[in-house]
């Protein structure tokens, strides 16, 4: 996959449709987000429409997946079947299967939400 530049990502959440990735990318846009498996909200695509558009991506674009998911098992099934090559996790996990995640999800590169407030811990 290669070395990214952590100190310039942008991504833009929420693509809807393939035309609408291509303007992004046109514009110059690298982190493309796709938000499945919400505990609110209706997705915009379905897996498969979000894998179709993502495997269009050219190698310098990058596919996030956004999601509620909890395990490590789930988070790396649904980031393969639709090559997300990022993943943005939001919600609870445990701190284990962040741990596992690390561990078995080869170069996925992930991202943490984070809710700053008081009580967060």
């Amino acid at each position: 996959m290669g070395m990214r530049d952590f100190k310039n990502i942008i991504q833009i959440a929420g693509i809807i449709d393939k035309a609408e990735a291509e303007i992004l990318i046109a514009a110059g846009v690298q982190y493309l987000g796709f938000p499945l498996r919400l505990t609110v909200n209706k997705e915009d695509l379905t897996d498969d429409e979000a894998g179709e558009i993502i495997r269009s991506f050219p190698k310098n674009i990058h596919g996030v997946l956004i999601s509620y998911l909890d395990t490590a098992e789930k988070i790396i099934s649904l980031a393969k079947k639709i090559c997300a090559d990022t993943v943005q996790i939001h919600g609870k996990i445990k701190i284990d299967e962040i741990k596992k995640l690390g561990k078995e999800a080869g170069d996925l590169f992930i991202i943490k939400s984070l809710v700053v407030r008081q009580d967060n811990f």
